[in-house]
């Protein structure tokens, strides 16, 4: 069995830049639960609060199988370039939100840019690792 060291350097790149996207992803589904206080205190609104998180948690698991469909259509890299692109547009709408109900929006659009990048990066791992490997380097993204 390789180790990563001995793995070719464009396939360590790419494999890094996944690794990223998905920290991004995985970071962004737990990380607003520690400003939830702060979140209900700048708006002044608690109705609406437990949909920051569930908005983004929905919209990702709706978006996981059709990103998937879409990345077997029109290609991967694509597909992976877009969810990011979304991902961070959605990120700087969710810092600019004036009130609750547009950083619940925000929060769906930041899930379905992380559906992409959750999807399409096992679908890659897939292409470019051989199958005999591929085990041991989705292990690196569920650890």
């Amino acid at each position: 069995m390789t180790s990563l060291n001995q793995t070719p350097p464009a396939i360590r790149s790419i494999l890094f830049a996944l690794m990223m996207a998905v920290l991004l992803s995985a970071l962004d589904q737990t990380i607003v639960a520690v400003s939830m206080p702060a979140i209900s205190a700048q708006f002044r609104d608690i109705d609406l609060l437990a949909w920051v998180i569930s908005a983004y948690m929905v919209s990702l698991t709706v978006a996981v199988p059709i990103y998937g469909k879409l990345g077997d259509l029109y290609g991967r890299r694509k597909l992976m370039l877009f969810g990011l692109g979304i991902f961070t547009l959605a990120s700087l709408f969710c810092g600019l939100a004036q009130s609750m109900e547009q950083l619940v929006l925000a929060r769906v659009l930041q899930g379905i840019g992380a559906g992409g990048m959750v999807s399409v990066s096992q679908a890659i791992i897939a292409d470019i690792v051989p199958p005999r490997e591929r085990g041991r380097y989705q292990r690196y993204f569920s650890t």
